[in-house]
């Protein structure tokens, strides 16, 4: 059976905070929300059918997530990243990432590995589906993480996931298949059965920073915000300024290598 994290959770929320939270953080994930858009408390109240406090606690929970981004005099609106933000997260991405794979990699039993077989399996027939494709992508890497046993690095790789999804969707949009001629899912597979923890974190980090090149690159050359969005201004981009110009950006790579969303 294809490992599903939701199985158990997606049926039922426990409170107003958390109901509204997974519906705010789904639209923006699949673009409904656009990079730029305003959340206006009231209609989004009213639409939920519920008070303007939970509304407020699942918008926090957005920005803590790097989602949602508060302005003076506008509010909150969705999160516009550049192409060197995006670079940043698919780079601790694969730091974070990397290390679940490689303390997974002790951990990981035959049953295991037959769940993640079939997951790429499943995602090699989804590959002309991007929506499917994303949605199965995000769930073997959510439990390739869980197996690590680590659930707060668990849930930080799933943070820095959720802030690159929509680029990512943008991305795979204008391409006719999610996997490329690259480094791509079943290659991480190779290295699980071999079970040499080094040599699975050294996969991951490769798997993520390959699919990260491509999807800077085409944030550069295109500068689209998700869905098109252009409406957001420099100011709404990831970081102060000085943050986004004067750090040094290790690892910054060509991105001219055909690669696979990771």
């Amino acid at each position: 059976m294809i490992f599903d994290p939701r199985s158990t959770s997606a049926l039922r929320f426990q409170t107003a905070e958390e109901h509204v939270y997974s519906h705010l953080r789904s639209l923006i994930l699949t673009g409904e929300l656009s990079g730029g858009e305003k959340l206006n408390q009231d209609e989004l109240a009213a639409k939920l059918a519920v008070s303007r406090m939970p509304i407020r606690q699942a918008i926090r929970r957005l920005e803590s997530e790097g989602l949602v981004v508060n302005r003076p005099n506008r509010g909150a609106v969705v999160t516009v990243l550049g192409p060197d933000a995006i670079l940043e997260l698919f780079e601790m991405r694969s730091v974070l990432e990397g290390l679940a794979l490689r303390l997974a990699a002790t951990r990981i039993t035959q049953q295991h590995l037959g769940s993640i077989e079939e997951s790429v399996q499943a995602l090699e027939s989804a590959k002309l589906d991007a929506a499917r494709w994303i949605q199965l992508h995000d769930d073997l890497h959510e439990y390739l993480c869980a197996l690590s046993g680590r659930p707060k690095l668990a849930a930080h790789t799933a943070h820095l996931r959720g802030a690159v999804a929509p680029y990512i969707r943008l991305y795979l949009s204008t391409h006719p298949s999610a996997e490329m001629s690259g480094f791509e899912h079943h290659e991480l597979l190779e290295v699980l059965r071999k079970g040499e923890p080094s040599q699975c974190e050294a996969a991951m980090r490769e798997h993520i920073m390959s699919a990260a090149a491509g999807v800077v690159e085409f944030v550069r050359a295109n500068g689209d915000q998700p869905q098109g969005s252009r409406r957001a201004t420099d100011e709404m981009q990831y970081g102060p300024e000085d943050e986004r110009t004067n750090e040094p950006q290790p690892g910054r790579r060509s991105a001219r290598a055909k690669t696979s969303a990771a």
